[in-house]
Parts: C-alpha cells; sequence; structure tokens
C-alpha cells in the first residue's frame, strides 16, 4: 500500500502509521455494492455494519506527531495544557460502536501468517456474488482487524487474528474497545521511549485515526 505524506514541500515525516481508512472505504463500497443487503445485514448482528460507513480519513501525520508528544507513560493519559486527558476503552466503544464488554483480544507475539493486507485486499476484490456469506464475514473480519485495528510490520496479518475470524459468530465474545486501547498504548509508550532516548520514531502501529477523534470529542465537552 502506498504511503501518504502531507503536501508540503522538502517535509519530512517524523513518524509514520500503518492504519489506511481510504483504502479499507474503497474495500467496503465495493462489498456492500456487491453483496448488498444480505452482506450487511450480516453485519449488523455482528454489530459491524457501521464500518462500511466510516469516512475515508485522510493521514495527518503532523497532528498525529503532536498528539503524541502529549502522552504521559507514568499517568497513561494526554497531558494537554496541563489537563489531564484520558483515552480509555469508553471512548474507543463510543466511537467504533462496538460494545465495551467481553474477553480480551491479544494479538500477541506468536506466529505470524504469510497472509498480508494487500493479498487480502485482492482476494476480496476477486470474490463472486456467489461467494459463501460465511467465507465474505470472513475475510472482512480479517480486514478489518489487520488493515485497521491491529497493523502489523509489513502488513502481515497474526495468526490469532486469523483464528477468531474463523468463526465469526464469536466475534462479539471479544472486547474489541478495551483491546484496541491496550494495543495502542503499547505503542505510545514505545513512542515515547524513543522521543526520550531521542531516536527516529520509525512507524506506529494501530487504529491511530481514532486518536484525532477521540481527542477531539473529550476537548469539546470541556
Amino acid at each position: 500500500m502506498e504511503e501518504s505524506h502531507p503536501k508540503f514541500t522538502g517535509y519530512s515525516p517524523k513518524i509514520h502509521f500503518r492504519c489506511r481508512a481510504s483504502t479499507f472505504r474503497q474495500v467496503c463500497d465495493r462489498l456492500r455494492a456487491t453483496f448488498g443487503e444480505e452482506f450487511v445485514n450480516a453485519l449488523r448482528l455482528l454489530q459491524l455494519d457501521q464500518f462500511l460507513m466510516m469516512p475515508a480519513f485522510k493521514q495527518n501525520v503532523p497532528l498525529v506527531h503532536m498528539l503524541l508528544t502529549k502522552w504521559n507513560v507514568k499517568k497513561q493519559c494526554f497531558v494537554i495544557k496541563g489537563k489531564n486527558i484520558p483515552f480509555t476503552a469508553e471512548e474507543v466503544a463510543m466511537i467504533t460502536g462496538l460494545p465495551n464488554r467481553g474477553a480480551d483480544f491479544v494479538v500477541g507475539n506468536g506466529r505470524i501468517s504469510g497472509v498480508t493486507a494487500n493479498d487480502l485486499r485482492h482476494e476480496i476484490d476477486g470474490m463472486k456474488r456467489s461467494t459463501p456469506l460465511k467465507e465474505l464475514l470472513e475475510k472482512f473480519i480479517v480486514y478489518l482487524l489487520s488493515n485497521l485495528f491491529f497493523p502489523l510490520a509489513n502488513f502481515r496479518v497474526p495468526s490469532s487474528i486469523l483464528t477468531v475470524a474463523e468463526n465469526a459468530e464469536e466475534f462479539l465474545m471479544y472486547n474489541w474497545p478495551a483491546s484496541i486501547r491496550q494495543f495502542l498504548v503499547a505503542e505510545f509508550d514505545s513512542i515515547a521511549e524513543k522521543q526520550r532516548k531521542n531516536n527516529p520514531l520509525g512507524y506506529i502501529n494501530g487504529f491511530v485515526i481514532i486518536l484525532i477523534i477521540c481527542l477531539s470529542v473529550v476537548l469539546n465537552f470541556r
């Protein structure tokens, strides 16, 4: 997948992120157009149909970098203008529409499959109207988790995600807001440590777009 950088002459991004909301929206538009209401209704039962309408957010690297400099590892929150701004599972649940309950999902450091997000997109693009609904839901869940929530180095898909998607009916057994938050906080802590040591920041993984939305919502209520 191609990188998207701010169009500033001579600008060199201080950090990169792999979350690709625009690509995800393109895939969603194609799925909805091809498979129609049966697919939408199946996602609704899993409380996932809202992601079909998720905006194609553009990457705002300078803003994300600025927000990450405000993360306080000890307090586990953002500190902006002297105020502690929480980043909790409740905010993630409110924005994603996913229920804040269930078991934790941990991507883990275990086996990584040979499948990439690009492979998944090609497979989805090749699906016909006759594709069984179970297979369609499985591919969508894998793409959602690996492309938005838990994108990793080289866009490889962890085997743990493939295992979850094999049983789509069990998707709601997991507390996705808490798991997304936990994954991101680990990334925030890692970036903070790199900044402390004045090391290159490289990439941040996870659903980084939600960071901008969460802080915008919280700050607007204060």
